[in-house]
């Protein structure tokens, strides 16, 4: 939905899953006060925003939200895995929400509504998990996403999309396939 659109990532370490495979390195990270994280951003002339983890609904992500919204030409997004309900009141604080819930918990969420639900195609997921996400949130979320683990098995990705006939449209990490981080 959003490719190729230029975003800042704020990426929080620190996660209430920690899978395996994460691309996040939770033990390395730097703790910073809002107004200096609001200054690095701003050094990118980007005013889309997507804060992202780890988890970010462990964070305190509030204070940065109030801090931002100050501004309402920045447009703002998370990624959750879905594991804690963002309240109503943050929620419409947010332009875009996507639910990417983990293995063993698609059919466990507490974050029940999003723009997008986007779900790793990893081995041992199978056709049987996708059907019941879709049809278990299909009035709850806009668009359904299936992206390659890691941006390998992107083949068998598009495979079991068409196989599957239903909503599931390709995601790719297109930052990592250019090189981009």
């Amino acid at each position: 939905m959003h490719t190729g659109l230029p975003v800042v990532f704020v990426r929080f370490a620190g996660c209430n899953l920690k899978c395996s495979w994460c691309d996040t390195d939770h033990e390395k990270y730097v703790k910073m006060r809002v107004d200096k994280l609001w200054r690095i951003i701003e050094g990118f002339k980007c005013t889309n925003i997507i804060l992202t983890g780890g988890e970010p609904t462990i964070q305190d992500y509030m204070r940065i939200l109030k801090y931002w919204k100050c501004d309402a030409e920045y447009w703002i997004g998370i990624e959750t895995n879905g594991r804690i309900q963002i309240p109503q009141k943050d929620f419409e604080l947010f332009n875009w929400v996507t639910v990417s819930p983990k293995p063993h918990y698609y059919h466990n969420l507490k974050q029940l509504k999003g723009d997008e639900m986007k779900i790793i195609d990893e081995p041992g997921l199978t056709d049987l998990d996708l059907n019941a996400a879709w049809w278990n949130n299909n009035r709850n979320f806009d668009y359904f996403y299936l992206q390659p683990m890691s941006g390998k098995r992107i083949r068998k990705t598009v495979e079991r999309i068409k196989r599957l006939k239903s909503p599931w449209r390709l995601s790719l990490q297109c930052h990592k396939l250019i090189g981009i981080k």
